[in-house]
């Protein structure tokens, strides 16, 4: 692996300075190493975002020089599922845009701690800034296993509170895409749109119980360590 910072920055202002207040912080070589394969890990996904722009750009130009030609059942319907597919890219890159800010804040929170176990690579940071309070706080080997285990629970919840989001957007796209005289159709997807809705929302709220409890146990024992 190269050890040219800029084979990964790639003039990226943001992933420069994280980069650079790792050294000052007195970062190990292989904390280093490590902090390169994060940094080129978020350059691919930048690069997978930009690939999905240009994708509806190129999905968007069709649908609108097509268009014009649309005179029959046959073609309406064509341009449905070229609609369709304009939706589908787009949730893709909105999924993709939480991603790359997801990585630029969990690259923060790397970069702004030496001697971060790289054994619990959480995804979420909200997780990951969790897991640094942890480590910072005096709990036991043991009690650290079991947060761990807890934020690991916690992330699984997390992610598929983010997938049942991501399919109530795409569930109200193709609803909208519908024709009124698909009256049938639309209330179908408006019945399973309020139902991924209700799943959401309940997991949303053990998220935020789960989080405020783990919270307020790092602060008891902070607060004991005074």
């Amino acid at each position: 692996m190269s050890n040219r910072i800029e084979d990964y920055v790639n003039r990226d202002n943001r992933l420069e300075e994280m980069y650079k207040k790792a050294q000052s912080l007195g970062f190990s070589d292989a904390e280093l190493n490590d902090l390169k394969k994060e940094i080129f890990h978020h350059k691919r996904t930048m690069a997978e975002l930009d690939d999905l722009v240009g994708n509806l750009k190129a999905l968007e130009d069709e649908a609108r020089l097509s268009s014009n030609d649309v005179d029959d059942v046959s073609d309406s319907y064509q341009q449905e599922a070229k609609q369709l597919k304009i939706q589908e890219v787009q949730t893709a890159i909105k999924k993709k845009k939480r991603e790359v800010k997801e990585g630029y804040s969990r690259l923060s929170v790397i970069s702004d701690n030496p001697g971060l176990p790289n054994d619990a690579t959480f995804t979420q940071p909200k997780v990951l800034k969790l897991w640094v309070s942890i480590l910072k706080a005096n709990f036991t080997p043991e009690e650290r296993y079991s947060l761990k285990e807890e934020l690991m629970h916690l992330e699984k919840k997390m992610n598929k509170r983010d997938k049942l989001e991501e399919e109530k957007a795409m569930l109200e796209k193709h609803e909208k895409l519908l024709h009124p005289s698909h009256s049938a159709r639309k209330e179908k997807y408006s019945e399973k749109k309020e139902k991924v809705d209700q799943k959401a929302q309940h997991l949303e709220k053990h998220v935020h119980k789960y989080i405020k409890d783990i919270d307020r146990r790092v602060l008891e024992r902070q607060h004991t360590e005074l």
